[in-house]
């Protein structure tokens, strides 16, 4: 940055900080991506209350008009992919099915916590109050949807890793058989 006797500017044309030197203040959280994320929220967390689901793969809308399968790996592979069952485990909670909403998908009930946590963070970030520990809290916020996203893959990759070993026993133990 020319002028600032702080920084360097480097032959392909970045600026380094010299160690020492003062850092710009983050630029505060947008309101837009509070909209955004508040929206979603309600709007996932709305959707799960007018759904149904009477079990199985299937998703009812209110009046009981299936809902098609939308998972493009089950349609293709016929297996699940990391995310199948999460609306029905949402609508199971929803509907205070604590039981078939674990069932449906082991972490839905955990991102469903988080989905309502959206609620009143988003509200919070809407209110502009506390700027630096709002800073904090979506940082915070951010990580903690990458460990479940993490949590849901480990989870799906332990799913396919028990499939091929449960599928290679029955052909080894059919092998011995004949």
């Amino acid at each position: 940055m020319k002028g600032d006797p702080k920084t360097t500017q480097e032959p392909g044309g970045t600026a380094e900080r010299e160690p020492g030197a003062a850092r710009l203040p983050a630029a505060p959280p947008s309101r837009g991506s509070a909209w955004v994320w508040l929206a979603g929220a309600v709007a996932i967390l709305v959707a799960a209350l007018l759904l149904e689901t009477p079990g199985g793969r299937r998703v009812l809308l209110p009046g009981g008009i299936d809902l098609p399968n939308a998972c493009g790996t089950y349609l293709l592979f016929g297996i699940d992919c990391p995310a199948c069952g999460l609306t029905r485990s949402f609508i199971h909670l929803a509907h205070g099915r604590w039981f078939d909403a674990f069932q449906a998908h082991a972490i839905g009930p955990l991102l469903f916590a988080y989905t309502l946590l959206q609620v009143p963070l988003a509200a919070w970030r809407l209110s502009g109050h506390a700027r630096s520990k709002m800073e904090r809290v979506i940082s915070w916020n951010i990580w903690l949807l990458l460990v479940l996203v993490s949590m849901m893959l480990v989870r799906w990759g332990w799913r396919l890793l028990s499939a091929c070993l449960a599928i290679s026993s029955l052909a080894i133990t059919g092998e011995m058989n004949t």
